[in-house]
Formats: structure tokens, C-alpha cells, sequence
């Protein structure tokens, strides 16, 4: 049986995190045996942290206003998920707008929590219903 190992990123209540963590972790799928053996926030305040410790898994905060630039950050961020030796990486909530640091090194599953490219960036949701919109959804891309 194949084994994957799985980071979930995220930066705030760690909803979307929990509900990964419920179905994914320590499960298999297809003879698949699925394991997140990373979380990662850029909050140390995060809500999502001890949802994490719920499941028996210690985030690790790096925390991005400790970086004098995106570029630093997003090579402490990839530098961590190469040295986990992750499989797949979820963006679940993380509210960071990614350099190429980070994407042309690490091939990554971004949840936004609306139909792009209609409303982009931390306020989605909010302008989605701002904008009395008739379709609403979320996009998931690779």
C-alpha cells in the first residue's frame, strides 16, 4: 500500500483545516493510506492551532511578520514542506498571496472561497454578497 503525506497550510479559524483533518488523515482512499504530518500557519494566534493539537498534530507557526520580505517567508515556508518530505500540499484558509519562491517549488491545491476570478483576495466572501451577485461558489485549483 502506497503511503502520501499531506501539509495543510492555513491562517485563521481552521474550519476548512478541521474538516481536512476529518476525512483525510489516517485514512486510505483507493489502497491510498493518507497521513498529514504537517499543518502550517503564519499566525501565532491562530484559531485553527489547537484544532490541529486535537488530532495529535503540533503546527508549526512561521510567523510571516518576522520576514523583512514575501520572498524570505515563502523560502522558510518551502524549506519546511521539503524537509517533511510532503506528497501534497493543501492551502486551506491561508491568507498569504504566494511568490514564486513558493510556487515554482512546491506544487500545491489552493480552497478560495469564491468563483474566481469574480472576487479574488482576503475579502471574497464578503464581496461576493456586497455585490448582490447571482452565483456564488468556491474554486479549487492546482
Amino acid at each position: 500500500m502506497s503511503k502520501k503525506r499531506i501539509a495543510i497550510l492555513f491562517s485563521g479559524q481552521g474550519s476548512n483545516l478541521e474538516r481536512l483533518l476529518e476525512q483525510l488523515h489516517k485514512h486510505t482512499f483507493n489502497g491510498v493510506e493518507l497521513e498529514v504530518v504537517l499543518t502550517l500557519t503564519n499566525k501565532p494566534k491562530a484559531g485553527g492551532i489547537e484544532k490541529s493539537r486535537k488530532y495529535g498534530i503540533e503546527p508549526l507557526v512561521i510567523d510571516h511578520t518576522k520576514f523583512t520580505s514575501r520572498e524570505a517567508f515563502d523560502g522558510a515556508v518551502v524549506e519546511a514542506i521539503l524537509n517533511a518530505k510532503i506528497d501534497l500540499v493543501v492551502l486551506a484558509g491561508f491568507m498569504r498571496i504566494l511568490s514564486p519562491v513558493f510556487t515554482k517549488n512546491i506544487k500545491a491545491i489552493n480552497l478560495h472561497p469564491s468563483l474566481l476570478p469574480l472576487f479574488k483576495g482576503a475579502n471574497a466572501i464578503k464581496e461576493s454578497y456586497e455585490a448582490n451577485t447571482l452565483n456564488a461558489g468556491v474554486s479549487v485549483h492546482w
